[in-house]
């Protein structure tokens, strides 16, 4: 980008819009003109595909109404947020189960209760004693007890529900997104990583520092 020649990322946006493509990927909406041409783009019939720095996926909606975008307008215009995190991922050479103190028991059956239990994968138990798992160290992942990484995800739909909650201005309603996560049986990040920390994937100390408040 060249400012100093008004080669600015909005103005890129609006050249490449000017083309009509059926697909536009933008790396990342980061102030207000680029969100208005998303949205806008996304509304006349274009897919958009982009990025937020937000905590999770709903603080999406709140990012957007911050940048100027009027809660209908993103009533109408999105589809799915999804947000990620990298954790790292245990050595499968050395994997070894541990086992958990009280504090981190109860931690966990803390969480497992704010789970839509009904949507859970058939190959997870949540059923103490809890089997969790870390890397001991060996010399494939060079004594760390981690080789590689896993994404642990939450995805939220743009249902006709959550349409409402947001174009009647209730984005900041907690109880009424609650509510509706709960309806869709959205897994947050921090469950989605409980869940691969009991497949053996990650160590739950990796989860609970990637989804801290």
């Amino acid at each position: 980008m060249k400012p100093e020649i008004g080669l600015t990322f909005a103005a890129g946006l609006r050249s490449v819009l000017r083309q009509d493509p059926d697909i536009i990927m933008v790396g990342e909406i980061r102030d207000a003109e680029t969100a208005v041409l998303a949205v806008h783009a996304a509304l006349t019939g274009h897919m958009m595909l982009s990025t937020l720095h937000t905590n999770n996926a709903f603080g999406a909606i709140p990012r957007l109404i911050d940048m100027n975008i009027e809660p209908f307008l993103i009533a109408s215009s999105l589809n799915l947020i999804i947000a990620q995190r990298l954790v790292r991922k245990i050595c499968e050479h050395c994997i070894q189960p541990v086992e958990l103190d009280a504090t981190e028991e109860a931690d966990i059956i803390a969480e497992i209760e704010m789970m839509p239990t009904e949507y859970l994968p058939e190959d997870v138990s949540l059923l103490a004693p809890f089997t969790l798992y870390k890397g001991k160290g060996c010399s494939r992942c060079e004594d760390m007890g981690y080789h590689g990484r896993v994404a642990i995800s939450e995805v939220l739909e743009n249902t006709k529900e959550l349409s409402e909650i947001i174009g009647e201005g209730n984005a900041g309603n907690s109880a009424m997104v609650e509510e509706e996560f709960k309806r869709q049986g959205m897994f947050t990040l921090r469950q989605d990583g409980l869940i691969k920390a009991f497949r053996g994937l990650t160590t739950l100390e990796e989860v609970w520092n990637a989804t801290k408040e």
